[in-house]
Parts: structure tokens; sequence; C-alpha cells
């Protein structure tokens, strides 16, 4: 696994040189979670006035572990990666600086469009260099494909210093700070039940797994976009049936072609936060009329997202 982006709020150390909290998130989907997080971070990262004082780090599962997408196995990728202290592993490719560069750039690039435009732009740049998206980065080409678009942004965006917050991404996927400390950090893995691949003898596996090993487990049933879905109704118009069983139609489950009714530019690995960020409050509060309980959620629609979600949200708005 590898650290695919670091949000930090506040230093990671105070002034008595005491260690802040650190929440390692792993998910099981390749980028749907990792887009909802970053953007609910970023948003009230900038509400925000206190100096808060945590930081939010996210894996991916490097490209030799696509496919690897069940949460057994993403449970045993993070335990193998947090026991021998390899958090992150070096392995980058030209589409992870892209994406870090727009992550680094997200107020200044908070229209949809905007983000599409530099990301094309990107593109072009490494076509032009005859490097493609998903080759491994080499530290020379990344400093030439970043110092262009970083001319680029300045030219037509009017957006400066970009280039060295995401070099800092991968200067500090080998700092010692990532060494998880299992005092005071948390580990959080984030996946669907989905009954049709993860069996209930794998979900208590995976359930004592990480209460033995100190990790917090989060599950929507049946899927993460059950959780967005929340964001738009109560859901209390569809069966209980229907949600558990998700059925897929032309490639899409039950829960995804809901969803796509109210948002209809949906797609799992490309759509935009700010299609949900006013209803976070409301998807809270109907996440309250389903399941929250691990035990409860083996079998019942619902999920503990809000749980963690409720927990950052105070954790930027308490006093310091």
């Amino acid at each position: 696994m590898r650290v695919t982006s670091r949000i930090p709020f506040g230093d990671r150390r105070t002034g008595e040189s005491k260690l802040r909290k650190k929440y390692f998130f792993a998910f099981e989907g390749k980028r749907t979670e990792g887009i909802y997080f970053t953007g609910l971070l970023r948003k009230y990262q900038r509400l925000s006035n206190n100096p808060i004082l945590f930081e939010v780090i996210m894996f991916a599962r490097a490209k030799v572990h696509d496919g690897e997408s069940h949460p057994q196995k993403i449970f045993s990728l993070l335990s193998k990666c947090l026991q021998s202290n390899t958090i992150g592993d070096s392995e980058c490719t030209y589409r992870d600086l892209l994406e870090g560069y727009l992550s680094y750039t997200q107020m200044e690039l908070s229209r949809g469009y905007l983000k599409a435009k530099v990301f094309r732009a990107g593109q072009k740049i490494l076509s032009s260099r005859h490097l493609k998206e998903d080759d491994l980065i080499d530290q020379d080409s990344a400093k030439f494909v970043l110092e262009e678009l970083e001319d680029f942004c300045e030219e037509h965006l009017t957006i400066k210093g970009g280039i060295e917050n995401v070099r800092a991404v991968f200067i500090e996927i080998q700092r010692d700070d990532l060494v998880f400390d299992k005092v005071i950090d948390d580990v959080c893995l984030i996946v669907d039940r989905d009954k049709g691949s993860f069996f209930e003898s794998q979900y208590d596996a995976v359930y004592a797994g990480c209460i033995q090993a100190g990790y917090r487990l989060f599950v929507t049933n049946p899927c993460f976009e059950f959780f967005l879905l929340l964001h738009k109704t109560d859901c209390k118009e569809y069966s209980q049936q229907e949600l558990l069983d998700n059925e897929k139609e032309q490639k899409k489950t039950f829960v995804e072609r809901k969803l796509k009714g109210y948002v209809p530019d949906y797609k799992k690995e490309k759509y935009s936060f700010e299609s949900f960020e006013k209803e976070v409050e409301t998807a809270l509060n109907n996440a309250k009329n389903y399941a929250c309980d691990l035990g409860d959620l083996k079998s019942l629609p619902g999920s503990n997202l809000p749980e963690l979600i409720e927990e950052l949200l105070q954790r930027m708005s308490a006093p310091c």
C-alpha cells in the first residue's frame, strides 16, 4: 500500500513536543471513498479558525495490488504495511503526481471544470515527454512535469505555489513521522458489506482481526453509495431487501442507479464532493434510521461512518 494524500490540521508536534493524533485511512474502493473524505476535510479545514492538531493519512493499493479490493485482502495489506513500518511504499505513478497537484490546489480549483482543465494539461505535458499516466515516477522527469504544470496554472489560472506542496507529498512518504503509534493514532479500515462477495465468515474474520490489531472498522451495508444516497433521501421508499440485495443491472447496482437519479453524472472513481457537501448533516441524520453497530451491519442496511465523520468534525470545531 502507499500514501495517496496527507491532510494536516496543525503541526504534528505541540510546543511541548507532544505528538498529535494521526488517522490512517485504508479504503476498499480505489478512489470513491477518498474523493469524499478529501473533500469533506478540505471543506471544514477552510471553515475552521482553530489550529486543529491532527492529521489524516490516506492509503491506496499500489499498482502491483490492483484488483485486490476484498476487505480481507485490504486488512492483510494494511497489517503488513503497519507491522513492518513501511507505511507508503515509494512507488508512485504520474497519475498520482497529477492528482496530488489537484488535491493541493483544491481551494483554487473548486470548480470541477477547472480541475479537468488542469488534469488535461498535465496529460498533454506527459505526452509531450513520452510519458504515460501509469508509468512510475522518475524524480528528474517529475520535476520538469511539475514545473510545466505550474507554468500552465500561473499563465491560465493564476495559481501559484503548487509544486512545492506536491513535492512534499512524495518526500513525506519516507518521513519517520508516518510510523504508526498504537497509543496515539487510529487506523481506520473502511469497507463495504456487499454480501455477494464479503461473506459472513469473512466479515467475522475481519471484524475479529481489527479488534485484535486495535484497528477501527467502518462498514456500509450494502456499499458506500448507500451512505452517499443518504445525503439526498432517507431511502424509506426502498425496501430493506432491495437495499441488501443491491442487484446489478447493466453493470450498476440498485443503490448506484438510485444515486444517479439524484446525481446524474456520478461515477465511482470520478465525481465531485461538491455534489454532496451541502447535505452532510442530512446524511448523518438519515443514517440514524439504519444499523450503526458492527454486529448489526453484518445483516442489516446501514453504516457506522457517521461515527467517524462526527468525530472528525468535532475535532475541527472544538476549541484547543
